[in-house]
């Protein structure tokens, strides 16, 4: 997980860069997630989704936050939250990011993000979504922590 949050610290240098006022982001990850292992690039496209269709033309300060925690559910879990205060989505938009369409090629990170998660780790893992037309989205990875090496599902 260290080298997850550090790849999601280089992104986030970039889209400081990238913006002439660019959103305030804050990154509150325990420490102790640093030694778990997890398959590469799950944060940084939820970041991504979060700069690019959250934010995008938010007429207010924009704001995102990336937290993570450690957690006892039915064992010991990971949980990763990326909130923004942007334009969020319909009901309907929702769906459609959440869908199997092969269509539907917006959204195609987040699904690949799921997607990883729950091979990895099986069906009881992987992401949830919320959000609120005009509020903001909420998505919320969960995740056994685990520092054995992760293999390939076959």
């Amino acid at each position: 997980m260290g080298r997850e949050v550090e790849h999601l610290e280089s992104y986030l240098v970039l889209q400081r860069v990238r913006f002439e006022s660019p959103p305030d982001v804050v990154v509150d990850v325990d420490p102790a997630l640093s030694p778990c292992v997890t398959p590469k690039l799950i944060l940084q496209p939820l970041v991504e989704n979060a700069f690019v269709h959250g934010l995008a033309g938010l007429e207010r300060p924009g704001r995102i936050t990336i937290s993570g925690r450690c957690e006892e559910r039915s064992g010991p879990v990971a949980v990763f939250v990326v909130e923004d205060n942007g334009v969020g989505m319909t009901p309907e938009r929702l769906a459609e990011v959440l869908s199997d369409d092969a269509a539907n090629r917006e959204s195609y990170g987040v699904k690949n993000v799921d997607e990883s998660l729950r091979l990895f780790f099986g069906r009881e893992f992987g992401l949830t979504i919320e959000s609120t037309l005009g509020h903001g989205t909420k998505v919320t990875l969960v995740l056994p922590r685990t520092t054995e090496r992760l293999r390939r599902p076959t």
